[in-house]
């Protein structure tokens, strides 16, 4: 893998964006990378002069958002006003960084996290890195960071960036592993029968994940594995919480066909209720 060395920050100017920025002023400061703002005007359906101050306000903000990032030491590489649908202009930027950088969403008049319109769509079908900021606390200071792992190549990718964000923030990393359930397997404890089946399909999971922790160079991080049996989001939010991660790293795509659906389906249920920002990284392409 290589570092990020350029990161795409997608920003609609409002407040809980804040903790974004300041994500992206940390990573492009402490990798050298150069930082390009995107700005996505939607399209408007009221008359011309409302359109012409919504971009003259647009552009203010803008101003505002790039003086910020200079004055935190970031190299600029462009700042942009695109019009466009959100998600889709988004994504065909994203194409053309290193990592995309969005703030997951805001709270509600109740206090509840509410993600933002179009976050799953756009961590859904990109093909590169993206880092989902959490408004709020905990902030995302890359200093307690959980790997979450199913040990297929997608996930040994993810490890590398986790242990890389560790290292440069000198930060500690815990690497969780989820023994799938399998339903037939369950049922069938549950009555009564196949408990030794349970046993070594535990054990045999525990046996991979080691194999699988064997190849890692984890160099001098600070780290620690945890093996832990349920329903995988469930596990994952609860360990979260448990470590008050302040930063949780997913690969995107599973072992099998039915593991990647399954994997799909744990990164959604983990975006609706984030428990701390979160960096999904898809399987690299084969050359």
């Amino acid at each position: 893998m290589r570092d990020f060395q350029s990161i795409l920050f997608a920003t609609d100017f409002r407040s809980p964006t804040d903790n974004a920025l300041e994500a992206a002023a940390q990573l492009a400061t402490a990798l050298n990378a150069k930082v390009s703002v995107l700005h996505v005007l939607e399209p408007m359906s009221t008359g011309a002069a409302v359109h012409f101050f919504h971009h003259q306000i647009s552009e203010q903000l803008m101003q505002g958002t790039v003086q910020t990032l200079t004055e935190k030491g970031v190299q600029l590489e462009g700042s942009h006003l695109k019009p466009g649908a959100v998600a889709d202009t988004i994504l065909h930027a994203a194409e053309e960084a290193d990592l995309t950088i969005l703030g997951a969403g805001q709270r509600n008049e109740r206090g509840e996290f509410v993600l933002g319109p179009h976050v799953e769509s756009i961590v859904s079908h990109t093909s590169r890195p993206a880092l989902v900021v959490r408004p709020g606390e905990p902030h995302l200071k890359f200093q307690r960071i959980l790997c979450a792992v199913d040990h297929s190549e997608s996930s040994a990718h993810a490890l590398q960036y986790a242990i890389r964000l560790a290292q440069l923030f000198h930060g500690e990393l815990t690497v969780l592993s989820v023994v799938p359930e399998l339903s037939w397997l369950m049922s069938a404890v549950d009555s009564g029968g196949l408990v030794d089946v349970k046993t070594d399909h535990v054990n045999q999971w525990r046996s991979s994940f080691d194999e699988f922790l064997s190849q890692v160079d984890f160099g001098e991080v600070s780290w620690q594995k945890e093996l832990a049996s349920g329903v995988t989001h469930d596990v994952i939010l609860a360990t979260a919480a448990e470590r008050q991660a302040d930063l949780l790293v997913m690969g995107t795509t599973g072992r099998s066909r039915v593991a990647r659906i399954l994997l799909g389906s744990t990164t959604r249920r983990i975006l609706r209720r984030l428990p701390c920002s979160l960096l999904t990284v898809k399987q690299p392409q084969s050359s």
